[in-house]
């Protein structure tokens, strides 16, 4: 048989294609990941994860460790030969999982082997004909929680116990491993498919890909990095976290304006959908009742934005509308909800996933009767102290564009202000829609003048 012979250099080129490969499909798992708000830390080259080191996932209760065996062309694999042939990469994933499991004792531990190859049809693993790879990676598929007792009572368990006996582990561990362990096929070897990514998270996950080979050949050497490393090396900012802290600050002398609190939860009931208006002069204690007042519910979910908090600096951008949508969409994702995309870059990117996350919102008060309520206090010192390039009243959405479901609540000293839209502010000046805030009654003055050392002094 004449030999074949590799051109020069075309083993680095496969070898380089597959780094490509498995870049690209680290970089999908890590984006959905982050997307999902569950990754803490990426392993990259990890020297705790053996042969699963290509990319390893950390969350709060598992590890996840990847071994890419992906070719140009896919072929057919029968899984003897892939997991127990000469070759085989049973005990290298079995060496890693005891490695992975070693380093995080507490931790479950999942290995995943991602081919683009495709199970045999034609070669046995079973006793009846039928018994091939595909048909027995089709049932491992449907049933990934069964335990080896349970394995024990199929047609598969001879298999199953060659595979045990291969892996040189005790039953106990051995389904330990198994219970973790998912063979990744075909398909399923394309991760921005497998993992549901959008086109624009694909096109995010392209950068991540780019990132990847330079985190591996840093200079310090790092097997991991964390969620906030990993965000500062591509420039990212966490959509998870908002820019600004949105908790007004409240005195251990304030008292409740039972009269007005009864009015503003009244109208937030009342209504489905909108605005509403809390008005009132300096002092009166507007932005108070909007912190205390509206105790979170099992079916409602309150975001804030606060456009004006005491102590601290104006200025700073809680009037830019880049600033209001950022931090909308920050809390509304953590209420559950799924943005367009993980960055927005441009503000009409931002107003996109604002948008989208309003829907979702209304989407979830239809099938599960959870309200959204978005506070917004603090609008009267926007176009008065801030002096924003784009102010966020501008961005306020119209009361038609608002599903059931979703509510705002303006919390401000006048509704006629510069940049706010007619129909918002007429929306909330309707009546039982604006509820202006009322002087404190008799007995709650003397309480607070208790709370101050205030009675009795003389001025």
């Amino acid at each position: 048989m004449a030999e074949v012979r590799v051109a020069p250099g075309e083993g680095e080129r496969r070898a380089q294609r597959g780094y490509v490969r498995q870049y690209k499909s680290s970089a999908a798992a890590i984006y959905a990941a982050l997307d999902r708000n569950d990754l803490l830390w990426v392993g990259l080259a990890d020297r705790t994860a053996g042969i699963a080191d290509d990319v390893v996932l950390g969350f709060a209760d598992r590890v996840v460790g990847h071994q890419f065996k992906t070719s140009q062309f896919p072929e057919t694999f029968t899984l003897r030969t892939l997991l127990m042939g000469k070759d085989g990469l049973l005990k290298p994933l079995v060496a890693a999982w005891q490695s992975l499991k070693s380093a995080h004792p507490n931790q479950t531990i999942e290995i995943h082997l991602v081919t683009n190859d495709i199970p045999s049809t034609n070669v046995k693993v079973g006793s009846n004909p039928a018994d091939h790879s595909a048909a027995f990676l089709a049932e491992f598929e449907q049933h990934p929680r069964r335990t080896l007792d349970e394995w024990r009572a199929t047609r598969w368990w001879n298999f199953m116990d060659e595979l045990r006996q291969s892996s040189g582990l005790a039953e106990q561990d051995f389904e330990q491993f198994w219970l973790g362990f998912r063979l990744l096929h075909g398909s399923a070897a394309d991760f921005v498919q497998l993992h549901r990514l959008t086109p624009e998270g694909a096109r995010l996950s392209e950068e991540i890909a780019k990132l990847l080979p330079r985190l591996v050949a840093d200079s310090r050497n790092k097997d991991r990095w964390s969620r906030a490393e990993l965000l500062n090396a591509l420039d990212w900012s966490d959509s998870f976290i908002s820019r600004h802290p949105h908790l007004f600050p409240v005195g251990a002398h304030v008292q409740r304006n039972v009269e007005t609190e009864k009015a503003l939860l009244q109208a937030i009931s009342k209504f489905v959908n909108g605005y509403i208006a809390l008005v009132g002069q300096p002092g009166t204690g507007k932005s108070t009742l909007l912190q205390t007042s509206l105790a979170t519910e099992s079916n409602l979910r309150v975001i804030r934005y606060l456009a004006y908090v005491p102590g601290t600096g104006q200025g700073i951008g809680r009037g830019e509308a880049d600033d209001f949508l950022d931090d909308i969409a920050s809390q509304l994702k953590n209420t559950g909800l799924q943005g367009v995309r993980f960055r927005n870059n441009t503000r009409s990117e931002r107003m996109e996933d604002f948008y989208a996350l309003l829907g979702q919102a209304g989407n979830r008060y239809q099938q599960d009767q959870i309200r959204t309520l978005i506070v917004v206090d603090g609008l009267d010192h926007v176009p008065r102290e801030e002096n924003p390039q784009h102010s966020f009243l501008a961005e306020l959405p119209l009361p038609a564009s608002i599903p059931d479901g979703v509510l705002f609540v303006l919390g401000t000293q006048r509704l006629d202000l510069n940049d706010l839209k007619s129909s918002v502010r007429d929306q909330a000046d309707a009546d039982g829609r604006k509820v202006v805030v009322s002087l404190l009654k008799r007995e709650a003055v003397h309480r607070m003048a208790n709370c101050l050392n205030l009675v009795g002094r003389q001025s």
